[in-house]
């Protein structure tokens, strides 16, 4: 292994390690879930309790697939993942192997994971009352681009951070709206490629090098380039866009929270103001967007 691949495998491990989950089980709790939860109780087309909910990129630990199976008629997490955590620790070691291909590196992350996520799963029962019960829960995978539903399946279509890795937007809407009954709801946060820590890089990189992805510093895979009114153009074609919201790391909104707090105001400086003056600021200072658009009744935007 060369040294830039130990030190790659390094910097991994020691994030591992640092990751803490209580703070990762309040945050799911307290930001994702519950202001979600605040959102879908009047945008639903019908009662929570009566809906059907498919939470798209749901994600090793499925937390939102927990915590709505507690408000929903029926609860779907679909991912492109090979395992989640109830598949078990051999399960998790042979997806990781297969993904990145060093067996050391995903035996550890495989235990590391096991370990923490125990910990994670208590933390989240206690702050929510809802029980984790892994086995019951409806998860399943997929290509990243057929979802296995049937046509109209689900009233409420919803994602954490998934559009920002998507290849064909295009095909994805056409797939969501074939999903998703007519008068339902599509609710899609998304981190923002062009806001400080948009480039997917630890803190510690981001804020040493403000918007390093943007000025050629550093470079991440798997991330699309598309501007705000890029995705909005896109559901479009298929839904009727009710919103376009600014939102920030505790998932505030901008337009509509007294908390809300753009990303990185005090890292621009007219220096880097001047060499990033291609991009608008107020993109540069979001930190995520939030789209909520609706399935036309008749099946069109008409």
């Amino acid at each position: 292994m060369t040294m830039r691949r130990w030190q790659r495998v390094w910097t991994q491990a020691r994030r591992l390690l640092r990751f803490d989950p209580e703070a990762r089980a309040r945050h799911d709790y307290e930001h994702v879930f519950l202001k979600g939860l605040r959102d879908l109780q009047v945008l639903s087309p019908r009662p929570l309790s009566q809906s059907r909910i498919l939470i798209l990129g749901c994600g090793y630990t499925y937390p939102e697939v927990i915590l709505y199976s507690a408000q929903a008629a029926f609860v779907a997490g679909l991912d492109v993942l090979g395992a989640f955590y109830r598949d078990g620790v051999i399960a998790t070691f042979r997806d990781i192997r297969r993904r990145e291909g060093n067996p050391l590196q995903a035996a550890f992350k495989a235990l590391v994971y096991r370990y923490k996520f125990a910990r994670y799963y208590s933390i989240l029962e206690e702050l929510s009352g809802v029980p984790v019960e892994h086995e019951r829960y409806v998860l399943r995978r997929y290509d990243g681009y057929t979802m296995p539903f049937p046509d109209a399946s689900f009233d409420v279509v919803m994602s954490n951070a998934v559009l920002e890795h998507v290849e064909d937007m295009p095909r994805l809407v056409q797939e969501l709206a074939r999903v998703t009954r007519p008068g339902g709801i599509s609710y899609h946060l998304w981190h923002n490629y062009y806001s400080l820590s948009g480039g997917h890089v630890a803190p510690e990189v981001y804020m040493a090098h403000p918007w390093g992805h943007l000025r050629g510093i550093y470079t991440q895979e798997g991330l699309n380039r598309l501007r705000p009114e890029e995705v909005v153009e896109a559901f479009t074609r298929a839904f009727r866009v009710e919103a376009l919201y600014h939102v920030d790391a505790k998932h505030s909104k901008r337009e509509k929270d007294a908390d809300y707090e753009p990303e990185g105001a005090h890292l621009l400086t007219p220096e880097l103001r001047r060499e990033l003056a291609e991009y608008d600021e107020d993109v540069l200072l979001t930190r995520a967007f939030l789209l909520v658009a609706r399935r036309p009744e008749r099946g069109n935007n008409e």
